[in-house]
């Protein structure tokens, strides 16, 4: 678990910052593009836990002299994904260096001593039926070979989508969610939480979750989580604690202490996790979200 708390208040460098800028600017557009894509019976059908495996690309030699001298784009490759009721997927992702990059690299770097480092990347989107993004992830920033986001879904058609100059694997684990606990959408219209009690739910990123809990004295809680929400930057779910002062709500801390107006305080939970504060007595809100574009399932039980 981790507590967030913030204000609101040279030749060799230029080439790899261009080729960066430049793959960043590319990857941007195919996302556009892909927004527009057209379901295909071309579409390769995935199956639940089972992999599938592409590239963006191939580095190839243009002017026959033996040499790897082009990177030549494949575009983006889009996978189909039929889920059958209610639930959230796992989509892993393992990426590996495309045959003929050291050579690619090697012939880039002729005339300096230096070879190009590694700055390969993949990106993956989740796109619904109506082509909207509801889960991605890339290793463009991070440039590691394993990579994971979920994503909250409903019965249908589902694609995702890959581009970039990686070989990739690709596998979805579907898990059926049946029910799930009653909500509120508003601090207003949060809905009791129960001690020992274990709340289900489908999070996503546009749609804040709300439960309220009231000790009678100064008491230490803790609130048990399995957090299935990955991908993005903060490849978590958040929670919040606040409490009523007049008409407003606002913020506390793991002390039970409110929080200027200036300063937020929340907390990241990602797999099993857990949330422990000593609060006053009083009725405490839980507001529990994700950020815009990520979504998934978690529990919590306050003990």
């Amino acid at each position: 678990m981790k507590q967030k708390a913030f204000t609101r208040k040279n030749e060799r460098m230029d080439r790899k910052m261009k080729k960066k800028i430049w793959t960043g600017a590319i990857l941007v557009l195919l996302f556009i593009a892909a927004m527009g894509v057209t379901a295909s019976a071309d579409n390769p059908a995935m199956k639940n836990k089972k992999w599938v495996t592409g590239q963006g690309g191939a580095y190839i030699d243009t002017d026959k002299d033996g040499k790897k001298d082009s990177y030549q784009s494949y575009g983006t490759s889009y996978y189909k994904i039929q889920i059958p009721k209610q639930g959230y997927i796992v989509v892993d992702v393992k990426t590996s260096k495309i045959p003929g990059k050291e050579e690619y690299d090697a012939y880039m770097g002729e005339g300096d001593g230096l070879e190009e480092e590694d700055d390969a990347s993949t990106i993956l989107y989740l796109l619904n039926s109506k082509k909207k993004k509801v889960g991605s992830c890339s290793n463009f920033f991070s440039g590691k070979n394993k990579m994971v986001f979920t994503a909250a879904v409903k019965k249908g058609t589902y694609y995702i989508s890959a581009e970039g100059d990686q070989q990739y694997k690709i596998r979805y684990t579907f898990t059926p969610v049946a029910k799930v606990s009653k909500t509120g959408k508003s601090l207003k219209k949060a809905v009791n939480l129960k001690k020992g009690a274990t709340v289900r739910n489908l999070l996503y990123g546009d749609k804040d979750q709300y439960y309220k809990f009231t000790v009678k004295e100064k008491t230490k809680i803790t609130l048990s989580f399995n957090a299935k929400v990955r991908g993005g930057l903060l490849d978590s779910m958040g929670i919040e604690l606040l409490i009523k002062k007049g008409g407003s709500y606002q913020q506390v801390d793991e002390k039970g202490k409110t929080v200027s107006k200036n300063n937020s305080v929340y907390w990241e939970m990602k797999g099993k996790d857990k949330l422990t504060a000593t609060l006053p007595e009083g009725t405490y809100y839980i507001r529990a979200f994700t950020w815009e574009g990520m979504s998934g399932y978690y529990t919590m039980r306050w003990k």
